[in-house]
């Protein structure tokens, strides 16, 4: 007679970490919202949610790789370029993931600084004004919490806030908006990154849908794994 075996049956979230720990290294990008930075994020947090060492081994690895690759020439945007970057970076050392690399943030806080605020009229997040707020809002962040000093000048800061004051809210995050200004009139800053914030929730229902899916933050299946972790999260509360 043969022994019976017992399989068990994965869960979607055990499905998708195995898809992107496999199709990962494949992918070109390393940025933040359809690259292998948002990847890391993502894992970093399935780790402190699951408390598993691989998850975390996983994306120290991947952050390793990234770092090496990061080119200083890269386009300033948020979606795959060095504001979006640094972003990744300023949370990992807020969250004490990762040594300061102070060098990386300060070469994009001198590229940001050479913008022309008055001139953007693209407000997206991806690649305008609303994807360089979230970059200055976090390293504004960093320094109040390692009790350093400012990395943006104030004449920069006072140029932005001016050019604030004639973007409607329809254009661009209120919540956003009035961090900066309230930043800039009163000195508090009241702003909380999450990189679930980045996250755009997608249909999967089978392990078809894993294996098609993108593997990024923004529509992709790290996205979806940050939705899953803040779900668990409210069910158990």
């Amino acid at each position: 007679m043969q022994n019976e075996s017992t399989y068990r049956t994965f869960t979607i979230e055990e499905e998708i970490i195995h898809h992107l720990m496999l199709q990962t290294a494949s992918i070109k990008r390393n940025g933040l919202l359809y690259g292998k930075l948002g990847i890391a994020l993502a894992f970093f947090e399935c780790s402190k949610e699951w408390n598993n060492p691989i998850y975390d081994n996983f994306a120290k690895e991947l952050k390793n790789t990234i770092y090496k690759k990061i080119d200083n020439n890269s386009p300033l945007d948020f979606a795959t370029g060095l504001c979006g970057v640094g972003w990744g970076i300023e949370y990992l050392m807020e969250h004490q993931l990762t040594e300061t690399d102070k060098e990386v943030c300060a070469t994009i806080d001198h590229k940001i600084m050479m913008l022309n605020m008055q001139k953007i009229t693209n407000f997206s997040l991806e690649n305008g004004l609303e994807g360089y707020l979230h970059y200055i809002l976090i390293r504004i962040k960093g320094s109040i919490m390692r009790k350093s000093y400012n990395p943006f000048d104030e004449s920069y800061l006072t140029d932005i806030y001016s050019r604030l004051q004639f973007i409607g809210e329809t254009n661009i995050s209120s919540s956003l908006k009035h961090a900066l200004i309230s930043y800039m009139n009163t000195g508090l800053l009241i702003y909380n990154p999450n990189v679930a914030m980045f996250a755009n929730s997608i249909e999967i229902k089978n392990i078809d849908d894993v294996l098609f899916a993108k593997l990024g933050l923004a529509n992709g299946l790290a996205g979806k794994l940050l939705y899953i972790i803040n779900e668990q999260k409210i069910f158990q509360s």
